[in-house]
């Protein structure tokens, strides 16, 4: 068997991550970040905020999601900077 329990956790989170931008859902994507998603850590490469602005899907609450996104980016990258 390949990988941990930790890996395989963490790649059906950000699989989450990924479904909650796709279906533009805002408290799924504040459930996800309160559980300890990254807003800032690549998911297959890509960061997690182009990957949602990068979907085809435009619908009235992708504002909403945008700004949760960069408010928790905002907040994370404080955050770093102190531990650094």
């Amino acid at each position: 068997m390949s990988g941990t329990i930790n890996e395989e956790r963490t790649v059906s989170i950000e699989a989450d991550l990924l479904g909650a931008f796709e279906e533009h859902s805002p408290d799924r994507i504040r459930e996800l970040l309160a559980a300890g998603v990254s807003p800032m850590d690549p998911i297959n490469g890509t960061r997690p905020i182009d990957s949602l602005i990068g979907m085809y899907l435009r619908s009235t609450r992708f504002a909403e999601c945008l700004q949760i996104m960069l408010i928790q980016m905002a907040l994370e990258d404080r955050l770093r900077s102190f531990t650094l």
